[in-house]
C-alpha cells in the first residue's frame, strides 16, 4: 500500500476493519487523508491536524477536508488511535530498519505536505514500531514502509489529557 501524504491503516490485530467514526472539524482545517489528528484545545469537541512536536493522536484522518475559517458542523471520517489498529507509514532515518522495532518515536511532518514516521528516538514517544512493510525488509535508509501503533500514553481515545 503506497503511503504518499501520511499514514494509513494496514491491518487490525483482530481481524476486522479499524475502528473509524465522524467527529467536528475545527474551523480553518486543510486536512489530508492521512493526516494524524488531535483535539483542538481552542474548538472544544473538535479536531484538528497534530502538529509533530505535540502530544496527543486522536486518530487518523480517512478522508481529506478543508474547512473555513466559520464552519462549525463539518466532521470527517477518523480511523481512531486504537492500539489493536496497526497503521503504515513511510519513515525517515538510516541503518537497518529491523532495528526500529520495538522502539517509540515520533511522527514529522517533512516537507510541509508529507507526515513521516521518524526511525531516530522520539521526543514525545507518540508512535510504536510494531514492524516493516514485507517489501521493505532488506536495505538500509529511509523511505522505508514502516507499521506502527500510537502508543497507548499518547492515544487521545484513552487519556483524558488535551494536547
Amino acid at each position: 500500500m503506497a503511503v504518499a501524504q501520511g499514514f494509513l491503516p494496514a491491518f487490525t490485530l483482530h481481524g476486522g476493519p479499524p475502528a473509524i467514526q465522524h467527529y467536528a472539524v475545527k474551523a480553518s482545517q486543510t486536512i489530508k487523508r492521512g493526516y494524524p489528528l488531535r483535539l483542538a484545545t481552542t474548538s472544544p469537541g473538535s479536531l484538528a491536524t497534530a502538529l509533530a512536536a505535540a502530544t496527543g493522536i486522536f486518530g487518523i484522518a480517512a478522508e481529506p477536508i478543508t474547512t473555513t475559517a466559520t464552519e462549525k458542523t463539518t466532521r470527517v471520517a477518523v480511523w481512531l488511535a486504537d492500539p489493536q489498529t496497526i497503521f503504515e507509514g513511510r519513515c525517515t532515518g538510516t541503518g537497518r530498519p529491523e532495528k526500529w522495532v520495538g522502539k517509540l518515536c515520533d511522527f514529522v511532518l517533512n516537507t510541509s505536505v508529507n507526515y513521516r514516521v521518524s526511525a531516530t528516538a522520539g521526543s514525545y514517544d507518540q508512535l510504536k514500531i510494531v514492524g516493516i512493510h514485507p517489501d521493505d525488509l532488506t536495505g538500509t535508509g529511509s523511505d522505508k514502509r514502516i507499521r506502527f501503533t500510537v502508543a497507548i500514553a499518547q492515544s487521545q481515545i484513552y487519556s483524558k489529557e488535551v494536547a
